[in-house]
């Protein structure tokens, strides 16, 4: 058997992600049971944060302005 890289035998089993847009936490786990249901895989509900809603990192913050003396 030849193999590129780090795949999985097949014993294993492969993953993947579904990434859905809901209204709430609510809709979130409506629809991960609906997935999960027509998969026959058990489903994990997180949540994503846009951009703006991230808080900067120290590093990514701007310098502090020297003070002129």
């Amino acid at each position: 058997m030849t193999r590129d890289g780090g795949s999985a035998d097949t014993t294993q089993t492969f993953g993947g992600f579904a990434a859905v847009k809901g209204a709430d936490e609510a809709a979130a786990r409506y629809w991960a049971g609906r997935v999960a249901v027509a998969c026959d895989w058990l489903q994990e509900v997180r949540s994503f944060r846009s951009p703006t809603q991230v808080p900067p990192r120290e590093a990514d913050a701007a310098p502090a302005e020297p003070s002129g003396g």
